[in-house]
């Protein structure tokens, strides 16, 4: 654990904490960072943004900090999921999101490794 409080969750005044991940054996998959917004206060707790079903809207958030070392040949995904028990309460409504990939991006700092 890097920072016990360090990562905002925007909501409440709660943060998480900031860790960095071990080296593990090599798996199929895993989790190297995530991040968190809340889609009706995404600036902060209190100023609500309006959703309009059916019409598009921008947001913008961080992941979570971290080092990882991507192995030669393996490939980033990038999940995208719409309720979060840790974080929100899981609405009634059946709700479907839909990601505008041609405008969509994602910035990641990188640097290659010297050593092969």
């Amino acid at each position: 654990m890097i920072d016990g409080a360090g990562y905002q969750l925007g909501y409440d005044y709660k943060t998480d904490k900031i860790v960095e991940f071990k080296p593990a054996a090599e798996t199929a998959s895993k989790l190297i960072t995530f991040g968190h917004v809340n889609l009706q206060n995404p600036k902060n707790a209190y100023e609500i943004q309006q959703i309009t079903p059916g019409e598009a809207f921008t947001v913008d958030f961080d992941l979570q900090p971290t080092h990882y070392v991507l192995p030669a040949e393996r490939q980033l995904a990038l999940v995208i999921h719409g309720a979060d028990m840790a974080q929100t309460q899981r609405p009634t409504a059946v709700v479907n999101y839909h990601i505008d990939r041609a405008s969509s991006s994602i910035s990641l700092p990188f640097r290659v490794n010297e050593n092969g």
